[in-house]
């Protein structure tokens, strides 16, 4: 991004930096700029194509700044339960870079017991790309939690771009799930619903793809109060093992605040 693209950034987030009454209304303002929104086949078509061209280039996963809590947790889990592979659940893991990490430690079976919740387009992507042929891919996270034996629930940068996030997180802590893993949430004990803008080469791993426009992306973005999350799960027998309000530096954006829950 050029230091003229950057400027205009600056001046379009401090133009729509505004509270809506409702997440909708947020929702039918980006819904004009950016068409389909959460459900762009562009953007997961550009995420997919630009996560397997990084493959092939062989590039580092494991830069990625949700990896390292990743590994704890799952160091953690390997360390109370005799070495077994997890059954994970990546919520909102884009195009399944968690999987294949973890697939260079437990091999087949960690395709076999763990699942990428996504949006509806995004599941549907998936089934275009041969790197992610072996990643379980759903866009029903009930029916998930309801049918396997999940040991982590993991989600990175995801939960403050839905609706009513304790609505999942109420289902999450009801479950008998070991570990959960908040990272990278958008923390706030004021309730706000606001619009985040990003260009579409932010979105994804890797370089940006120049046959693609690098136009703005548009998401209604809401705060999330970590008090009532740390009421939700110790309501529900969950102990808090990390409690962090770190910043990330991830595509210029800053997202905040990090909690582990331990049933284990």
């Amino acid at each position: 991004m050029n230091f003229i693209e950057k400027v205009k950034k600056k001046l379009l987030n401090k133009l729509n930096n505004k509270s809506f009454s409702s997440y909708e209304e947020a929702l039918r303002f980006c819904e004009k700029k950016t068409k389909g929104v959460y459900e762009s086949e562009i953007i997961s078509e550009y995420r997919f194509r630009k996560t397997n061209i990084f493959l092939e280039n062989e590039g580092n996963i494991l830069a990625a700044p949700s990896i390292p809590l990743l590994m704890f947790a799952l160091n953690y889990y390997l360390k109370k339960e005799n070495s077994k592979a997890p059954g994970l659940i990546d919520f909102g893991g884009a195009c399944g870079e968690s999987i294949i990490v973890l697939h260079k430690i437990f091999s087949d079976e960690i395709y076999e017991k763990s699942w990428i919740i996504e949006s509806p387009q995004v599941v549907k992507e998936s089934k275009n790309w041969e790197f992610a042929k072996n990643i379980k891919f759903s866009s029903n996270l009930n029916e998930i939690i309801s049918k396997n034996n999940i040991d982590i629930f993991f989600t990175s940068s995801c939960i403050q771009y839905l609706k009513n996030p304790l609505e999942i997180l109420s289902q999450v802590a009801e479950s008998n799930i070991s570990l959960v893993v908040l990272t990278r949430n958008h923390f706030s004990s004021k309730n706000e619903i606001r619009v985040q803008i990003s260009s579409l080469s932010e979105n994804g791993i890797g370089s940006h793809l120049k046959e693609y426009k690098d136009n703005l992306i548009y998401f209604p973005k809401t705060s999330i109060d970590p008090k009532k999350v740390i009421e939700l799960f110790v309501k529900n027998g969950y102990s808090i093992l990390i409690n962090s309000r770190n910043k990330y530096e991830l595509n210029n954006s800053d997202q905040g605040g990090d909690l582990i829950f331990s049933k284990i």
